[in-house]
C-alpha cells in the first residue's frame, strides 16, 4: 500500500481515538480523552500514516517523555494501526519514522507497551529488539457483585485510632492548603510505584497542572486523614469513552501508616461510591510484583482481565 507520513493535527484526535476504541473495544476513548493524554506528555512527537490516494489516516505513532520521570535520553514509543489495515507493513513504516525522530532527539533508551492478550502486538515489539521489563495487571470489579461487608467496622476502628475518611470535595472547602498537602502525599506515594525508571517529584505548579487536566471525581476522591495530615488516598476517575466504567487512578499509603487496614478501607469506600451512583464496574492496574495490592484487590472482588507489558530497547 502506498502511504505517506505527516505530522499529527488537532483534527486527528477524533480519528485516532476511534482507531484505539476499535482495536481495544473494552477500553473506548474519545477525542477529548486523546487530547488530555497528549497534553500531559513532554517532548511529544506525533505522526500520522495516510494513504496517498485517499489521504485517509490508517495509523498513528507517538514518541514522548513521561512528565513524572526526568530522563533526557529516554522516551516512550507507541504505534497504532487501524484494525482494517493491520498486517500490511504500515506499523513498521510508522515505527521506522519514529526511530529517526528518536535518533534526532538523541534518545538512548526507548520503552513500549503491549497487552498480553494481543499476541500480534507482543510479536511486533519483540521482533524489533525490545526486552520485557515488567507487567502491569489490570483488574476489574463488577459492581453488581461487590461485597461491602466490613466497611462500617473497619471505618469505626480507624476512627478510634485517629484516622478518618474524607473526600477531596470536603477538603477543598475546608482546607485552603489542600492542593499543597495533596501534592506532598502524591509525591511520596508515586515514589514507591514500580515504573520503568525512577520517579521525579513534581513541583507544586506541575502537580496543579496535572491535577487540572484530570478526570477525577472530587466526591469520589477519598483521603485517609490522621489529625490534619493526609496519610493515604484512593481516587476514582472517568473517561468520556465509557461513562459507566470508573478507573482507580491511584491507591497508596504513607509508609509509616501501612499495614493498618487503611488501604482496604479506602478501596471499600470507592466501591460503595460506585455502587450508590449506579456505575457498572471499576478497573485498576497494579504492578505484577506488588502482591500486597493485587491480593487486596482480589479480596474485595477484583478479577484479572489482562496485563500491559512494558518493554525496553537500548538505542545507544
Amino acid at each position: 500500500m502506498n502511504i505517506q507520513i505527516r505530522s499529527f493535527e488537532d483534527s486527528d484526535h477524533e480519528v485516532s481515538s476511534r482507531f484505539f476504541s476499535t482495536v481495544f473495544p473494552d477500553f473506548p476513548i474519545t477525542g477529548n480523552d486523546s487530547r488530555r493524554v497528549r497534553a500531559s506528555r513532554r517532548n511529544l512527537v506525533s505522526v500520522v500514516a495516510q494513504t496517498v490516494a485517499t489521504r485517509n489516516a490508517v495509523g498513528f505513532g507517538d514518541i514522548w517523555q513521561d512528565s513524572h520521570m526526568n530522563y533526557p535520553g529516554k522516551y516512550w514509543v507507541w504505534v497504532l494501526v487501524d484494525s482494517e489495515y493491520q498486517r500490511r507493513g504500515i506499523g513498521a513504516r510508522i515505527y521506522d519514522c519514529l526511530l529517526k525522530e528518536l535518533s534526532r532527539h538523541g534518545a538512548e533508551t526507548v520503552w513500549a507497551n503491549a497487552r498480553d492478550d494481543y499476541p500480534q502486538h507482543l510479536r511486533f515489539v519483540q521482533r524489533r529488539g525490545f526486552q520485557e521489563l515488567w507487567r502491569n495487571i489490570t483488574q476489574r470489579l463488577s459492581i453488581a457483585e461487590a461485597d461491602l461487608s466490613g466497611i462500617q467496622e473497619i471505618t469505626v476502628q480507624a476512627r478510634e485510632q485517629g484516622t478518618a475518611i474524607v473526600t477531596l470535595l470536603e477538603e477543598s472547602q475546608e482546607n485552603p492548603e489542600y492542593l499543597r498537602d495533596l501534592c506532598e502525599l502524591h509525591n511520596l506515594i508515586e515514589a514507591d510505584v514500580p515504573r520503568a525508571g525512577y520517579f521525579t517529584p513534581l513541583t507544586f505548579d506541575e502537580f496543579v497542572d496535572d491535577f487540572s487536566r484530570g478526570t477525577h471525581l472530587l466526591d469520589g476522591y477519598f483521603l485517609a486523614k490522621h489529625g490534619d495530615k493526609y496519610v493515604g488516598l484512593s481516587y476514582l476517575q472517568t473517561t468520556d469513552g465509557d461513562p459507566r466504567i470508573l478507573e482507580i487512578g491511584l491507591t497508596g499509603i504513607r509508609q509509616e501508616y501501612r499495614r493498618q487496614g487503611i488501604a482496604r478501607m479506602l478501596k471499600l469506600h470507592t466501591i460503595r461510591y460506585a455502587k450508590k451512583r449506579g456505575f457498572d464496574a471499576i478497573e485498576t492496574g497494579s504492578d505484577s510484583s506488588n502482591e500486597a495490592i493485587l491480593t487486596l484487590n482480589e479480596s474485595v472482588g477484583f478479577r484479572k482481565t489482562y496485563a500491559w507489558v512494558t518493554f525496553e530497547k537500548q538505542l545507544a
